[in-house]
């Protein structure tokens, strides 16, 4: 858990019901992707208080130009343009819970600091939003919400860059990504690879791109590489050329930002992109995954913000103060046109 000053974070913590804001303040290198889509994502819309939510996407431009001849009426009977609904689903999350014995809270054993149900409240409340992280960057597939036993599932990131069709809650072909740029085993992917499906997105989407990718430290690494490979006279070996800064007297290799004829990506690294979608945890392909969004055209949207629930007075019976934390939320789509996915599968 990242440290602002995660001794003050839970002082704060113990003071408020709404815990969202100040744990992705605290941990901004862990919770990226809740951060960006809170912050810089589909703008516009207040929550929706139901189960589903309708986002409205506009249909592909067409050419709207007709040749006439002189003294011609407008036809009154101009066609209207159809736009699609792309839903998403409500997810509600909840925490394993915390407990802590009234012994322990007598007994502090050394330590400079006492306040252990405020650290075990800080501490649940933290695993709860990373989990709610790993999900956004899942491939979890959605759960429609059929009765009140239901346990439903938002759409994860990873699965609304699909490019085929979903078995729940499927959405209008043209507003899907054109493809995704997958390999197998131990194959990196190239520059010219990324070029080529970023050409694709271009055309499909209709405008120049400005991607945002979410990428695991092999993906980095790659990307990395790409524009420190000088290609000499054919038949001769690359050479690998990096920047070496003067006053430091060291070695730069990262790359941050790529500009290509179709659009602009910027890279940013995070812990976990693609995690299992059964148990969040990382897998052997997850460093080498990415997520490349037009970062304005998702949202993450609470219903419920991580909220506490003590149960101390209903349920200590001795045992000691304990409660857990719950919410609500979903990751909307208005159009995935322009944005893709790369992904490494295991080999044979």
């Amino acid at each position: 858990m990242a440290t602002k000053s995660m001794y003050e974070t839970k002082d704060r913590l113990s003071q408020q019901t709404d815990y969202t804001g100040l744990l992705i303040e605290a941990n901004r290198d862990e919770l990226v992707l809740m951060d960006y889509l809170t912050r810089t994502g589909i703008k516009g819309i207040g929550p929706g208080k139901d189960w589903t939510r309708e986002t409205e996407a506009k249909s592909a431009q067409k050419v709207g130009i007709k040749r006439i001849a002189e003294g011609s009426d407008w036809d009154k009977n101009t066609s209207v343009d159809t736009n699609h609904l792309i839903k998403s689903m409500l997810e509600i999350a909840q925490s394993d819970g915390w407990r802590v014995s009234e012994e322990s809270e007598i007994l502090d054993n050394g330590r400079l600091r006492t306040n252990r149900v405020s650290d075990a409240i800080a501490d649940d409340a933290f695993k709860l939003m990373l989990g709610i992280e790993r999900v956004i960057g899942s491939d979890q597939e959605c759960v429609d919400h059929t009765s009140t036993s239901t346990v439903t599932k938002t759409r994860g990131l990873g699965c609304w860059l699909q490019p085929g069709t979903h078995s729940v809650l499927d959405f209008d072909a043209q507003h899907r990504p054109a493809a995704e740029l997958s390999t197998e085993g131990d194959t990196a992917i190239t520059q010219q690879q990324l070029e080529d499906i970023m050409e694709q997105a271009y055309a499909k989407a209709r405008h120049r791109l400005n991607l945002t990718a979410f990428v695991g430290i092999g993906l980095k690494r790659t990307i990395s590489g790409f524009l420190n490979h000088v290609q000499t006279v054919a038949g001769y070996e690359s050479t690998l050329r990096r920047s070496i800064d003067a006053d430091a007297r060291g070695i730069t290799n990262i790359v941050d930002f790529l500009e290509f004829p179709t659009g602009r990506v910027q890279t940013i690294l995070i812990p976990v992109p693609f995690a299992d979608s059964t148990t969040f945890d990382e897998t052997e392909q997850s460093k080498n995954c990415g997520l490349f969004l037009e970062l304005e055209r998702f949202g993450l949207e609470w219903i419920q913000r991580v909220t506490p629930r003590d149960m101390s007075g209903k349920l200590n019976l001795g045992g000691g103060d304990r409660g857990f934390h719950r919410a609500m939320y979903r990751i909307n789509c208005q159009d995935a046109s322009g944005s893709f996915r790369v992904v490494r599968t295991p080999g044979a």
